[in-house]
């Protein structure tokens, strides 16, 4: 059974970057950070803030949408 990575391989190349990602390896290494990290240290998105101001803006009265 091969060990585990816990750090990012040093590449050669680009494609052979683009090999490991795509590998069984590559994609488990993924899996296992995602896991690894809390859920406290995700972040949600709350969206762009230009597109709130500018929903805000879009609805003179607050409840009624222009489109």
């Amino acid at each position: 059974m091969k060990a585990k990575l816990t750090t990012m391989p040093v590449f050669k190349s680009e494609s052979d970057e683009a090999e490991w990602w795509a590998s069984s390896e590559g994609r488990g290494f993924v899996k296992r950070q995602a896991a690894a990290e809390p859920a406290s240290q995700m972040e949600k998105s709350e969206g762009s803030p230009l597109v709130a101001r500018l929903n805000k803006s879009a609805k003179p009265d607050g409840n009624k949408q222009l489109w």
